[in-house]
């Protein structure tokens, strides 16, 4: 819209940068659960499993 201010599409770009920073500190905060799990799994066939574990809390 042509007819914005710059002020206006500053404010627009703010709100979806701001938005994008949280989603990624979301994504991040997973990787990082998710990496915590992947590590502390043996990946044998014990029938334990701290990634199921995990998963089954939520």
């Amino acid at each position: 819209n042509r007819r914005r201010t710059s002020a206006s599409v500053k404010r627009i770009a703010e709100k979806h940068l701001g938005e994008l920073e949280q989603r990624i500190a979301d994504m991040q905060s997973m990787r990082n659960t998710l990496a915590h799990l992947v590590h502390c799994c043996h990946g044998d066939a014990r029938p334990d499993c701290p990634i199921l574990d995990d998963l089954s809390k939520v």
